[in-house]
């Protein structure tokens, strides 16, 4: 018989956090470094924000019916059956519709992406945007 170390299990148990109110980049970071399995946030963006994001997207010039047999439509670029350069293309074609999709408010994506940026700074990580 051998002796045998207690040892982590391979794939990590679910653990998913479920709540109401802001966004904390604490638990965005368990997410990433793989503590919790998921996070849900419930009204996280105030809904004033979210009634002029959503103003906007229904009333975009740039808003598309899908085309991938799933109904709804989107602002911006569809990757389906798309080789990568010609979605990065589309994408920067549709960049001036998405950003006025935040037209006089702040981009909350973009604000949490910068948040996320400045708190893993501090633990000497850096987060950048993939490239291709």
């Amino acid at each position: 018989m051998t002796n045998q170390l207690s040892q982590p299990p391979a794939i990590s148990p679910l653990a998913i956090r479920e709540r109401t109110g802001s966004i904390s980049t604490a638990e965005i970071i368990s997410v990433l470094k793989g503590e919790i399995t998921g996070l849900h946030i419930k009204q996280a963006f105030s809904t004033e924000i979210a009634d002029e994001i959503t103003a906007n997207f229904s009333g975009s010039p740039g808003l598309k019916e899908r085309k991938d047999g799933v109904p709804g439509q989107y602002v911006g670029a569809s990757h389906y059956r798309k080789d990568a350069a010609t979605y990065f293309a589309e994408a920067e074609t549709a960049r001036p519709y998405v950003d006025a999709l935040f037209e006089n408010l702040v981009d909350p994506v973009r604000a949490l992406f910068d948040a996320l940026k400045r708190e893993l700074h501090k633990q000497g990580i850096e987060l950048r945007l993939a490239r291709s």
